[in-house]
C-alpha cells in the first residue's frame, strides 16, 4: 500500500503560483476523484490558497490552524492531499515552524512532501521589484534594490517576509524536515508556453506519488496567462504619486506620459516593465551560480544553465527595451527626487 502523502506547494513567488492555485481550486472535484484532496485549512483571507496557515506559522501562532489541519487530514479519504501558498517559502528561516507543520501532517498519518518552482534569479529579482508597489514604502531605487539582492541575497516583502535568492539555503530546512527524497523541485520556464506550468506541476507531484493517475484525467485550465507584470507607466505613476502626493495624476495615463516622457513610444510605456540590464543579469546569475549547481546536484533541477551568454542572449531585443525603460526610469526618478515633478518645472 502506497503511503499517504500531504504535499506542500511552497511557490516560490513569481512562478505562476496563483495560476496553479486557481487550477487546483477549479479542478478540486476531479482531483478528489484522482485521489488528491485540495485542503481548505487557512483559506479565510484568500479562497484559492492556504495563505493564513502560512502566515500563522510565520507569526508563531499556528496552534489552532495546525489542529484544524490535522482534523481535516484525519477526515480525508483520498490517498494524497495538498496545501498551497507561496508564502510557505518564507518559512526558510523558521525551521521550527516547518517541523511543526511536518509533525502535524505525520500525526495525521501522512508523509509530508514539498513541491517548489524556482526561477532564475535574474528574472526573479526583476519581477520581485514590482512587489514593492504593494507597500507604502518609496518604491524607487532600483540600483539600491539590486545592490541589496547581490550583497545580501534577500528581499523583504511588504508584509515583512524575507525572500531568499540562494535556493540551496531556501530548500535546506524543508529537506531536513521532510527528507530530500520528498522534495520535488522544478524550474519555472515560461518560454515553454503558458500550459507548460500545469503539466510540469502534475509531473512534479507524480515524482513523489507515482500512483496518482494525474495524466489520465481531463482538467480545466482557465488561467493560461500565468504571470503578468505591471505596465512600465504604472511603475512610474506609482513612484510619482508617492513622491508628490499633493499633485493628482491625470485620469488618462497618456496625459501623464506626455508630461514626463513625451518621446517614449506608448507601446513601451504601456507594456510590461523590464528594468534589469544585461550586465546586471549576468552579475546576479554568477552570484548565485554555486548555489544553483548544488541544487542541481541534490534535487536535479537546473535553475539556469552554465552558458549564461546562450541563456541570456545579449543580442536579444529585450535588452534594448530594458535600456530604454531604465534610461527613462533613472531620468524621471532623479528629477523627482530633486523635487522637480515635470521637465518644465
Amino acid at each position: 500500500m502506497q503511503p499517504r502523502i500531504c504535499f506542500i506547494h511552497i511557490g516560490t513567488h513569481k512562478t505562476a503560483s496563483t495560476a496553479l492555485q486557481f487550477f487546483l481550486d477549479e479542478n478540486r472535484v476531479t482531483f478528489q476523484q484522482m485521489g488528491l484532496t485540495v485542503l481548505n485549512t487557512g483559506r479565510e483571507t484568500f479562497s484559492w490558497e492556504n495563505h493564513d496557515l502560512a502566515w500563522d506559522l510565520l507569526a508563531e501562532r499556528a496552534q489552532v490552524r495546525l489542529a484544524q489541519l490535522r482534523a481535516e487530514l484525519l477526515a480525508c479519504e483520498a490517498s494524497c492531499a495538498i496545501l498551497t501558498a507561496e508564502d510557505f517559502s518564507l518559512l526558510h528561516n523558521h525551521p521550527a515552524a516547518i517541523r511543526d507543520l511536518v509533525t502535524t501532517i505525520q500525526s495525521a498519518g501522512h508523509h509530508a512532501a514539498v513541491i517548489a518552482f524556482l526561477r532564475d534569479q535574474a528574472s526573479y529579482a526583476d519581477s520581485m521589484y514590482g512587489q514593492r508597489f504593494r507597500s507604502k514604502e518609496p518604491a524607487h531605487g532600483y540600483d539600491a534594490y539590486l545592490h541589496h539582492v547581490l550583497n545580501e541575497g534577500t528581499f523583504t516583502t511588504p508584509d515583512g517576509g524575507i525572500v531568499l535568492f540562494d535556493y540551496e539555503r531556501l530548500l535546506e530546512p524543508f529537506s531536513a524536515a521532510c527528507g530530500p527524497e520528498r522534495v520535488a523541485v522544478r524550474a519555472y520556464e515560461p518560454w515553454r508556453g503558458p500550459g507548460h506550468i500545469y503539466r510540469d506541476f502534475l509531473a512534479g507531484l507524480a515524482t513523489i506519488a507515482p500512483d496518482l493517475p494525474l495524466a489520465s484525467w481531463p482538467l480545466h485550465v482557465a488561467h493560461l496567462n500565468v504571470n503578468e507584470r505591471l505596465p512600465f507607466i504604472a511603475i512610474l505613476g506609482t513612484i510619482f504619486a508617492r513622491l508628490f502626493p499633493e499633485i493628482p495624476l491625470p485620469d488618462d495615463p497618456r496625459d501623464f506620459l506626455r508630461d514626463i516622457a513625451p518621446e517614449l513610444d506608448p507601446a513601451i510605456a504601456f507594456g510590461p516593465y523590464t528594468l534589469m540590464l544585461y550586465d546586471e543579469a549576468v552579475a546576479i546569475l554568477e552570484r548565485f551560480s554555486p548555489s544553483n549547481h548544488r541544487v542541481m546536484q541534490r534535487y536535479g533541477c537546473q535553475v539556469a544553465p552554465d552558458d549564461l551568454c546562450a541563456f541570456l542572449r545579449p543580442g536579444d531585443e529585450r535588452w534594448d527595451l530594458a535600456r530604454t525603460q531604465r534610461a527613462i526610469y533613472d531620468r524621471c526618478v532623479a528629477r523627482w527626487l530633486a523635487g522637480i515633478p515635470h521637465p518644465a518645472s
